[in-house]
């Protein structure tokens, strides 16, 4: 019966301590928004002079626009990354201000941490007077941890299970002590008993002669003197 404790606890410990990956990585999941895949794909066709835009909604500061394209056909594009003013001001002609330029090119693999909250543009510009561009790739967007609420959590988790893990150990090195030591059983008594307080424990020496006449005795059981008649050993007095 003891093994068999001894191994249900052990096998509840692997599995605790197996399933804490997965404990973990589901906590921190669920502290921040999980990465769409992809928000799109891209393979779109840019007439001369002309540009497309995906733009993403809701985006927090601190999260990530990220992906990659490669123009299959027409040569280079312009790309960049601008937030919802800067693009109206671009769109009309404007000046302002984009992120992550690059003109001139033909294949990127591309990241952007967003600096601030709002909707983000992802544009693709060509430039040419005369050639079109056919364009393939993807855009995905990455949101921000939730802060060091999420840190905590995970630690509070990560606590939780060594705690766990360290109580059933316990329990069961009690336990297996406790199992160990010697025991014996008291058999049940048969009629109800009495309690009596016994005091404190007394001795007694046989006499070897007679207090009172001095005559030696024959044997140290002897309770009178053959003599004399005195009484020798404790008992009540006869009369």
């Amino acid at each position: 019966m003891v093994v068999d404790t001894e191994r249900r606890i052990l096998v509840s410990v692997l599995l605790a301590l197996a399933l804490c990956p997965g404990l973990v990585a589901s906590i921190a999941s669920n502290t921040q928004n999980r990465t769409l895949q992809p928000l799109t794909s891209i393979d779109i066709w840019i007439d001369p002079l002309s540009w497309h835009t995906y733009y993403v909604t809701d985006c927090k500061e601190d999260g990530r626009i990220y992906g990659s394209f490669e123009v299959t056909y027409g040569g280079d594009i312009y790309f960049f990354i601008c937030d919802r003013s800067n693009y109206d001001l671009w769109s009309t002609g404007r000046s302002s201000v984009g992120y992550d330029n690059n003109p001139d090119v033909g294949s990127l693999s591309y990241s952007l941490t967003l600096p601030h909250d709002g909707i983000w543009h992802i544009v693709f510009w060509n430039e040419d007077l005369f050639f079109s561009r056919h364009i393939e790739g993807t855009v995905y967007y990455s949101a921000p941890l939730a802060g060091p609420a999420s840190s905590l959590i995970v630690f509070l988790g990560l606590l939780g299970i060594i705690g766990i893990s360290l109580a059933v150990v316990g329990y069961a090195y009690s336990h297996r002590s406790k199992a160990q030591m010697p025991q014996q059983g008291i058999p049940s008594p048969q009629s109800q008993g009495t309690q009596v307080y016994a005091g404190p424990a007394q001795s007694y020496a046989a006499p070897r002669y007679c207090p009172s006449c001095g005559t030696p005795l024959r044997s140290p059981n002897d309770r009178f003197c053959s003599i004399c008649g005195r009484q020798l050993g404790p008992g009540p007095e006869l009369g």
